[in-house]
């Protein structure tokens, strides 16, 4: 017998998502492959949406083949769907083919007496199947798992949640089919042959665009990084507002030089521009302005403006005093000077309400930079941070990187491009990428809507505080110079 395997496709509701673009191909990719049997594993939606739930099952259910399925724990995360999506799931023990399959609810970490006992029945020729790995459950349902694995290791064990395709001896960790999320290669589902023990993937395609390399700039946060840009001959350069500490002989000296090694065209990170009853500008904001003049940057990135939701939800006229005054300064540069409001991000300061600083959704970064275009004859648009997306609890669960990108498409003139790491929970931003499918941000969905037109091609500014993260990262992305 043939089984399909998919899992971890955290669809959003918006249908013009690029996961619900995966998940048509993937089911295409079904229908072409002709297996006997559809296997989901979990995490059909991002945030438990029950509409999208059940589109998702119905749609697998035309194919024609038996489904099995259960929910994953990202399903379970809308208090008003969750009991319902928990016992919408596939019967623990189904034979197909002569076959039993032994479908594991484990969505919220825990596995049930029935399960357990129907467990101990496998042998070699049963197929079983969960959502979290084992070492994810809960400590008493690890460890009584561990045991069982011990006495059933000939039992082929799928499991989803790691997004993540390992096999080791019977364990079998599936890929997503997340373009987001899948870690170390392009979004996948897998096929598996019961006589032969055979594993095979499909690939949704998303390779790195071949015209993505002449996009690529760094933010330069000392003189040396400059020199790193001219010895790399890279076209797009951004400077930090630090730029007011330097020497500015020096500087001047090292952008010829940069312009004279090809680049062309320099932007300048302007600092945050804050609100308390009127506009409270950077110190340092005057003198960076001079500098963009005397450097002749055509490009301005300027963060959406430090004020809470509250403000500017309660003071109309704060946003738009923000945005009058960007405008102010921006008479003084040619109307092909382009400004790009850039998205922020959740901290450990902030509470998932109305006090949390503007700009940490999609709309309100649209919002703000609809308002600063009204008022000048500039080219304005958005500086997308894909780093400040995904680090963005707990709003990064129902706005995934592919949603930000949907929202934002062409209004997009200019990328922030950084991976984030954890450590023991903590997230840290601003550093190198070694993968271009990493574990926290996979390029795997940039690369595939860059490449079917559906965002704007713009300089794409790798933004990284971390020692030797530029010469990481233009090797990871195959296009370091030796020198």
């Amino acid at each position: 017998m043939k089984i399909c395997f998919i899992c971890d496709i955290h669809l959003p509701e918006s249908k013009n998502a690029l996961q619900h673009k995966a998940f048509q191909w993937a089911l295409e990719d079904i229908c072409k492959n002709s297996p006997d049997c559809l296997i989901c594993a979990g995490d059909l939606t991002c945030a438990g949406s029950l509409e999208t739930y059940r589109f998702a099952v119905k749609s697998m259910n035309e194919t024609g083949l038996p489904l099995l399925y259960i929910p994953g724990n990202s399903d379970l995360r809308s208090k008003e769907t969750k009991d319902i999506i928990a016992f919408d799931a596939s019967p623990v023990l189904s034979n197909i083919c002569g076959i039993n399959i032994i479908a594991v609810n484990d969505s919220d970490g825990a596995i049930s007496d029935e399960t357990y006992a129907l467990l101990d029945s496998a042998d070699k020729n049963t197929i079983v199947f969960m959502h979290h790995y084992i070492d994810a459950l809960e400590k008493t349902h690890k460890e009584k798992m561990l045991s069982w694995r011990d006495n059933h290791k000939d039992t082929p064990l799928f499991t989803a949640h790691k997004h993540f395709f390992t096999v080791y001896e019977n364990d079998i960790r599936l890929p997503a089919l997340d373009p987001d999320k899948n870690i170390g290669e392009e979004p996948a589902i897998v096929y598996y042959d019961t006589d032969t023990r055979k594993i095979t993937r499909s690939h949704f395609p998303c390779p790195m665009p071949k015209d993505l390399c002449e996009f690529i700039g760094i933010s330069a946060y000392t003189p040396g990084d400059i020199r790193f840009a001219i010895e790399q001959g890279l076209k797009y350069l951004e400077l930090r507002n630090n730029i007011t500490k330097w020497d500015e002989n020096e500087l001047i000296g090292l952008i010829a030089k940069w312009r004279n090694a090809g680049g062309v065209q320099l932007s300048i990170h302007l600092p945050d521009i804050g609100f308390d009853e009127k506009v409270l500008p950077h110190k340092d904001l005057k003198e960076l302005l001079r500098l963009a003049k005397v450097l002749k940057a055509q490009r301005f990135t300027q963060h959406v403006p430090k004020i809470s939701v509250k403000t500017a939800r309660e003071n109309k006229d704060a946003l738009e005093s923000i945005a009058v005054y960007i405008a102010r300064f921006m008479e003084d540069f040619p109307k092909e000077q382009i400004i790009g409001i850039e998205n922020m991000h959740m901290t450990e300061k902030d509470s998932p309400d109305d006090s949390r600083r503007f700009g940490y959704l999609p709309e309100e970064v649209t919002e703000f930079m609809r308002l600063v275009k009204k008022h000048t004859k500039c080219k304005v648009g958005i500086n997308f941070d894909n780093g400040h997306a995904r680090n963005n609890a707990p709003y990064s669960r129902e706005y995934q990187l592919s949603s930000w990108y949907e929202a934002l498409g062409l209004d997009i003139v200019g990328y922030h491009l950084h991976q984030v790491i954890s450590f023991g929970g903590e997230m840290e931003n601003h550093t190198p990428f070694t993968e271009i499918y990493g574990r926290l941000i996979s390029l795997a969905s940039f690369f595939r809507l860059w490449q079917d037109n559906e965002i704007s091609h713009a300089p794409v500014i790798l933004e990284m505080r971390t020692k030797d993260a530029y010469p990481i990262t233009l090797k990871t992305f195959g296009i370091l110079k030796e020198h």
